[in-house]
């Protein structure tokens, strides 16, 4: 399946979802009754670190496919890019060593 720019922005918005889990460890730590251990803190912060990789993860894909790199890119495509930068390179190249200038002897 393709994805859109639709898509792509529903997933940078699940990446800003990761704030209110955030909130919500915050609010276990902070305004809960119960005191949480150092072991249960790590437990909800690595998993919202685990969280946030995912949906970066996800996110990443989807930009991917959106404007087709990597993998998601067609053959023409990967052709075309790489005689863009072959292009580039040359013409860094003659910039950084030019040919020498034909011109009379003395």
């Amino acid at each position: 399946m393709s994805k859109d720019r639709f898509d792509l922005e529903n997933d940078i918005m699940n990446v800003w979802a990761v704030k209110d889990h955030l909130d919500k460890v915050i609010w276990r730590m902070m305004d809960h009754p119960e005191v949480m251990s150092e072991d249960q803190i790590w437990n909800h912060l690595e998993s919202v670190k685990q969280s946030i990789d995912l949906h970066c993860e996800a996110l990443m894909d989807t930009f991917c496919q959106v404007f087709q790199l990597n993998e998601y890119a067609s053959q023409e495509m990967k052709d075309y890019r790489a005689s863009i930068l072959d292009s580039l390179q040359q013409q860094a190249d003659e910039e950084d060593f030019p040919a020498p200038k034909k011109g009379k002897k003395k």
